[in-house]
């Protein structure tokens, strides 16, 4: 290793000590977790985002709490790859994980972008956050939908699952049992995923609710509002056991909103952001974040930092004083300094790659691509005929207005940075279907697919 190479790493390590001193001394002690994720719950799904049609009092109470984001993005637009980023702190595309096991049999004679030759499973070897954990006394369950392939415990997790009712009893039962010992309690609803089912009388007091001309699904909102009910059931329990005030509470969502396949009825809007669930617009990866720590995390605060899942491991590592695995790299930043309001992140881009055609719904350009955010600009890049776009995220929220005749210097820079990130973490490129004639040069062909 060269001198540089040392001192780089001396410098990191003493840098992550001194943030990780300071983020203790501004506790007690080492914090317990409970992370909430709902599947496919929308960016605007929930009261405190805008939306007057569901009923999210809880969860809007939550946010006044503590911290909403404005600006968190799901790793990918659906929920394996992101769920492996929650555990590992790395980019889908660097773990090859960017895919569902479904995808290996879809029928892909057809389309001209074949899937690459992906996982379903984590590397072998990989250091998980329960891992990590684990080294300063935390024991770490998943409550519901793991969904990455493979064995919890092998990743340091104790699996429980059922339906969504009684992963809720479950939580309650586990924070009952381990609320005097350290914890990660990691707590995955099948809500609001399809298929859409509630109770019939809650359904129909939003069915009264509906006005001429509204985008808006009462049985997904019945749905929403049992989450609503669910997450309360849980912070009342950890205000009964007096552990609200040392626990990190993360509520989120997988992906963005789910808008539902051409055979299924209407399910959600993701208004204003443009699409949904597996595109990489806005709509199918922005989503909603909240973060809670009584005491330390200021009440009704408001953070526009673009934040992502990759994020969330070296957060919880910086908040109990664990050093980084030596051995993996990591992707994400701590979120530390934005949750104490201390400073912004030291980071202008993030990265997306989705290698992968999904099943038709409608209004879904659900194509091969990939995507960078840099500042407030986000360039798309589809694989099929190697098009970009490009927006200007501060005055475009909802993606109307393609920039790229117009910014071609814009465009230059960040689809240049995007191939040099493909290449740096070994990103899997989709197939070339002999089938067509070739559709774009394979400038990264180079880049390993397995």
């Amino acid at each position: 290793m060269s001198v540089r190479a040392c001192i780089k790493g001396v410098v990191a390590t003493v840098s992550f000590a001194v943030s990780a001193v300071v983020a203790q001394s501004e506790m007690s002690s080492a914090p317990n977790f409970v992370f909430i994720q709902v599947d496919d719950l929308g960016w605007s799904d929930l009261g405190c985002y805008g939306n007057s049609f569901h009923r999210t009092p809880r969860i809007d109470r939550l946010a006044r709490e503590g911290m909403r984001f404005t600006s968190a993005y799901a790793a990918a637009p659906i929920c394996l790859p992101t769920r492996a980023s929650v555990l590992t702190g790395q980019y889908p595309a660097r773990l090859h994980t960017t895919g569902q096991p479904g995808y290996k049999q879809d029928d892909q004679s057809e389309r001209i972008c074949w899937h690459p030759n992906f996982r379903t499973h984590l590397p072998e070897g990989t250091r998980t956050l329960a891992h990590e954990l684990r080294r300063v006394g935390y024991e770490s369950v998943c409550i519901g939908k793991f969904g990455v392939e493979g064995e919890p415990k092998s990743f340091g997790l104790t699996l429980k699952e059922g339906d969504n009712d009684q992963l809720t009893e479950y939580a309650l039962e586990y924070l009952r049992e381990k609320h005097n010992d350290p914890f990660f309690l990691y707590l995955n609803y099948h809500w609001v995923h399809i298929p859409l089912e509630s109770d019939p009388e809650r359904v129909a007091r939003f069915v009264a609710r509906l006005k001429p001309g509204m985008l808006q699904n009462p049985t997904y909102a019945a749905m929403i509002e049992e989450v609503d009910e669910a997450v309360g059931r849980i912070l009342d329990e950890m205000e009964r056991l007096e552990l609200a005030e040392n626990t990190v509470v993360i509520f989120t969502s997988d992906n963005g909103g789910f808008l539902g396949h051409d055979s299924d009825r209407f399910v959600t809007t993701n208004a204003p952001l443009r699409e949904g669930k597996a595109s990489l617009y806005e709509g199918g990866i922005r989503v909603p974040l909240i973060v809670r720590w009584s005491g330390k995390v200021p009440e009704n605060s408001l953070s526009e930092v673009p934040v992502i899942s990759v994020d969330f491991f070296p957060t919880f590592l910086e908040l109990v004083g664990v050093e980084p695995p030596s051995n993996q790299k990591l992707d994400g930043l701590s979120l530390v300094p934005v949750l104490l309001q201390r400073h912004s992140l030291h980071r202008e881009t993030l990265y997306w790659h989705w290698p992968h055609y999904r099943r038709a719904m409608p209004g879904i350009h659900a194509s091969a691509s990939s995507a960078i955010r840099h500042g407030r600009w986000k360039l798309i890049e589809f694989f099929e005929d190697r098009h970009v776009e490009l927006y200007d995220l501060g005055s475009d929220l909802g993606e109307t207005n393609d920039l790229a005749q117009r910014r071609p210097n814009k465009v230059l820079q960040l689809h240049t940075m995007l191939m040099g990130w493909r290449e740096k973490v070994g990103a899997q490129l989709p197939a070339r279907n002999p089938r067509f004639a070739e559709p774009w040069n394979f400038a990264e062909e180079d880049v390993p697919n397995n």
